[in-house]
């Protein structure tokens, strides 16, 4: 017996989730998360050359973001193969421009899909959100999982954590608290879609 699509959709939010605890993890820790040290063979027979930091912070930032959104546009996608919720999946994605807007200079999912890689702009975290956190944000941030996966960080403590933007233009919330929102009001759309097939 196939799965429910809704299942499905629900499925792909936890995946969304996951990519967003590990975007919390990377920029909690200003290390980023560890990658594999890369040895590469010089041209000519110049010798080994190490590189540790293959990845930078911001660059895995931006994967993740990258990954958090496809999560996101997948769940939709699956819900748009119920003929009686496709409307209500387009309109979603009408109201949530800031991810899914098309075009080159279009929503997170589809600039980061289709055209380039969002770069992300770090600075300090002092009063530069558009609104107060929900206190609900933290729901999808486990913190014990966090902690236990931590190992020697040099952790700024909280007033003065590094937040990350998608552009340096004032006032706009964090890419955390802006993907958090999105991940309940994409949970909360599914748990809707799940009514109307209900009823």
């Amino acid at each position: 017996m196939a799965t429910p699509p809704l299942d499905l959709a629900f499925e792909k939010l936890q995946e969304a989730d996951f990519f967003l605890g590990l975007l919390n993890i990377a920029s909690s820790t200003h290390k980023g998360l560890q990658t594999p040290t890369v040895i590469a063979i010089t041209a000519g027979g110049g010798g080994v050359t190490l590189h540790e930091d293959r990845f930078p912070l911001e660059s895995q930032i931006s994967y993740l973001l990258s990954a958090f959104a496809n999560g996101c546009y997948s769940a939709l996608e699956i819900v748009r193969r119920d003929k009686d919720l496709v409307s209500y999946s387009k309109q979603f994605c009408s109201n949530h421009p800031l991810f899914y807007a098309s075009g080159p200079k279009g929503g997170i999912r589809t600039v980061n899909t289709h055209f380039r890689t969002i770069k992300v702009n770090s600075a300090a975290d002092i009063n530069r959100e558009s609104q107060d956190p929900l206190d609900e944000l933290d729901t999808f941030f486990d913190e014990e999982f966090v902690e236990s996966s931590i190992i020697e960080t040099e952790s700024i403590p909280y007033p003065f954590r590094l937040r990350y933007y998608i552009s340096k233009n004032d006032p706009q919330d964090s890419i955390d608290l802006v993907c958090s929102s999105h991940l309940m009001d994409l949970n909360n759309f599914l748990c809707e879609c799940r009514r109307k097939k209900s009823s």
